[in-house]
């Protein structure tokens, strides 16, 4: 290849150089994004391959996303910048949402196009030790009559109780959104969460179990809203008789890039083999930490598959551990009350719940996970 390419594939690759995994204050060489060797070297020609073929943006890699990903979720799938504009995507979709309730153990992106847009706010605690709202708490959040619910389902794992939480909200007419960011191809009882609610989102961010540098997917039960997600997400653009036409309301871009879509479409294809080992890597985790489990802890009668986006466990402690869940100062609760915007909360927990998350990385080894396990404190 000649230089110019090389180069902007290596500034496009610098996406995937993570950033190491946090002891105290000092970095440690765990890598979030080494996939090793043969992937890397997948991504590498189908980086080149985006470069060559004259479609950057919603093109051939972003079709094959869709396609790829519709055929898992048996559902339509259409792609974005983010797992943010998703999130907006999915807020024109369904204007009759008026107020809302969103569980506050979760990233601000979750409720900021309703925040943006001014609605009422229903802010949802967490069941100890679930970091998410149980059925309880949703039955008592539909007391307020809210017109949707959004759930995120944390840290890769699903929420128990979705399936109850879905046919709840079917009896009350309630919209029901997942939020998977962190649960893409995260299933319970053999059915893929995204798909007990009306629409879901799933995030590409370099985070994320897919990660892409950017982008996201919005999931949607109804083909019509599909349809109008490609529209609103490319200024509200549809063709008549050969011309172009604009709608409202509309997005300013929230296209994926053909870059993107191609380092999402090789971690999909390869997808199974990295779930594999971070699953081999959990599993001696819970060998040595298994009473502490978030996945022990919760799920005792369901069959569960998470994405294994953090190991999750009620530690008292570890000298090697990656970011919390979310800590008190990225609970909505925190964020809305920093910025004077009002709600209504439902639920007995409203501050962080103590807990801590070990790294489990696709670059890391058994000697590595056992390294881990000697830094933790339990009580």
């Amino acid at each position: 290849q000649d230089y110019h390419v090389i180069c902007v594939l290596h500034l496009l690759l610098s996406i995937l150089i993570p950033n190491g995994l946090i002891i105290g204050e000092v970095m440690m060489g765990y890598k979030f994004l080494d996939f090793g060797q043969p992937i890397n070297d997948q991504l590498e020609k189908s980086l080149i391959e985006v470069l060559h073929s004259g479609f950057w943006s919603t093109g051939p890699q972003s079709k094959l996303l869709e396609d790829t990903l519709w055929h898992l979720y048996k559902r339509p799938c259409v792609t974005t910048s983010s797992g943010g504009t998703a999130l907006q995507t999915i807020s024109l979709l369904f204007p009759e949402i008026k107020r809302i309730a969103v569980q506050t153990n979760t990233y601000f992106a979750s409720c900021l196009p309703w925040v943006t847009a001014n609605k009422e706010i229903i802010l949802l605690g967490s069941s100890q030790n679930l970091l998410m709202p149980d059925i309880g708490i949703i039955r008592d959040a539909l007391e307020h009559q809210p017109d949707a619910i959004v759930l995120t389902h944390i840290g890769g794992y699903p929420n128990p109780d979705i399936q109850e939480i879905s046919e709840l909200c079917k009896e009350r007419g309630v919209i029901l959104i997942e939020d998977c960011a962190h649960s893409p191809f995260t299933s319970i009882d053999s059915k893929y969460v995204g798909t007990f609610g009306d629409a879901a989102i799933l995030s590409f961010f370099p985070t994320k179990p897919v990660p892409a540098g950017e982008g996201g997917v919005v999931i949607l039960k109804d083909p019509v809203k599909a349809k109008q997600a490609r529209c609103l997400r490319d200024y509200g653009k549809y063709p008549v008789d050969g011309q172009l036409h604009h709608s409202l309301p509309a997005l300013p871009n929230a296209r994926m890039n053909d870059f993107s879509a191609a380092i999402a479409n090789v971690i999909i294809n390869n997808y199974k083999s990295i779930i594999q080992h971070k699953e081999e890597l959990a599993d001696i985790y819970d060998s040595k930490l298994g009473d502490y489990s978030f996945k022990k802890i919760n799920y005792t009668e369901s069959v569960v598959s998470p994405s294994y986006y953090k190991y999750i466990c009620f530690i008292e402690d570890s000298s090697i551990k990656t970011s919390p869940v979310y800590d008190h100062t990225n609970q909505i609760t925190s964020i809305l009350d920093e910025n004077s915007y009002p709600y209504t909360f439902v639920g007995e927990t409203r501050s962080w719940i103590p807990h801590v998350c070990l790294p489990l990385t696709p670059s890391m080894n058994e000697s590595d996970v056992f390294d881990v396990i000697s830094a933790c404190s339990t009580p």
